[in-house]
């Protein structure tokens, strides 16, 4: 047996143990388990901030279909909330898409799925969200999902983002988001990796959004919505499904 086979032998022996005992289910692929992955970084700052969406927790990711406890938020809210939409002919982009969601959308006929990164090699176009090549009132659905945070001028790429949204589409529009911060705190003095993961918790991030994020989103334009977990979803389904109470679900419109 070559390496490449005994893994994927211990993948399955891995997703039989898990799957013994039921308690958890992924409602993207629907596969049942015991337990989903732990995952994220554990980043002091992240701890010290209490940032929803971001930092190590447990029950994150669905070891069949490597879906995350966001990724499942937003799968769900669409198809109990948004669920109209998804069946008429839209225009829809994502951007740097999860691993579970691309085939999702690709299934359905009625949807023009737009899906892009940075990196080329990460979807199927190379987008760069403070320039987007497409025209004004283009997409009738955007989910940009932690990537904000990520990106140099933020609001840049919001104003981008306003500018291809259609006036009666809408925009989903996720951040890890700190508990305990007001203003979003963000140090333009840092430059190196080791800097961004002391001050932030994870190399990858230039900030970290307090309680003024919405008010952030509006100042470009959107109008803002915001849904808790719970007000489309039973506690049952939260726990079973792995979903992060505190991460609420920001929608921008025009």
């Amino acid at each position: 047996m070559n390496i490449l086979s005994l893994k994927n032998y211990y993948r399955k022996i891995r997703l039989w143990l898990l799957s013994i005992s039921s308690q958890k289910q992924c409602p993207i692929c629907k596969t049942s388990f015991l337990i989903f992955l732990p995952a994220g970084s554990k980043g002091y700052a992240l701890k010290k901030y209490q940032v929803d969406g971001a930092g190590y927790r447990k029950n994150v990711i669905c070891p069949s279909c490597n879906s995350s406890d966001r990724s499942r938020l937003l799968y769900l809210f669409l198809i109990k909330m948004r669920a109209s939409i998804l069946n008429k002919n839209i225009r829809l982009l994502h951007i740097a898409p999860d691993t579970e969601f691309p085939s999702f959308f690709k299934n359905k006929k009625n949807i023009n799925y737009y899906n892009g990164d940075l990196d080329k090699n990460l979807a199927d176009l190379e987008i760069d969200i403070t320039k987007i090549d497409f025209d004004q009132n283009f997409f009738d659905v955007i989910i940009c999902n932690h990537v904000l945070e990520q990106l140099d001028d933020d609001f840049i790429a919001l104003k981008e983002l306003f500018r291809v949204l259609k006036k009666d589409g809408f925009a989903i529009l996720q951040s890890p988001i700190s508990r305990t911060l007001e203003t979003t705190y963000e140090n333009k003095s840092l430059s190196t990796a080791d800097d961004y993961l002391r001050e932030y918790g994870q190399p990858d991030m230039r900030r970290i959004f307090g309680q003024d994020y919405q008010n952030r989103l509006e100042s470009v334009g959107f109008k803002v919505d915001i849904y808790k977990p719970d007000t489309f979803l039973s506690y049952d389904l939260i726990s079973r499904h792995g979903i992060n109470l505190n991460e609420n679900i920001y929608i921008g419109t025009k």
